[in-house]
């Protein structure tokens, strides 16, 4: 099990032993990254996420696993930048 899956797991035992989080069944929270304002991310990390009990468990999964959708403890990962190839002088 890596550290993504047991932060994932941390995560998902601590969501079936609270109330609902407020960011359940909110699709904005499931978006992929180019789909989401920075404003709307801005607002979301200070409205829903910042008062959120669970805010830290969700934030730990989402820097183990970099979800490339969603947001997750106020935080979206986007894509890893693709890699430049060394040009090789012949």
């Amino acid at each position: 099990m890596n550290h993504g899956d047991r932060a994932y797991r941390a995560l998902h035992l601590a969501l079936a032993d609270a109330d609902a989080p407020e960011c359940s069944g909110d699709d904005r929270f499931i978006l992929e990254h180019h789909e989401l304002a920075a404003d709307e991310v801005k607002h979301l990390r200070l409205t829903v996420c910042g008062p959120c009990p669970l805010r830290t468990l969700c934030r730990a999964y989402g820097d183990a696993a970099r979800p490339q959708a969603g947001i997750w403890g106020g935080k979206v990962y986007p894509p890893p930048k693709p890699r430049k190839r060394a040009e090789v002088d012949q």
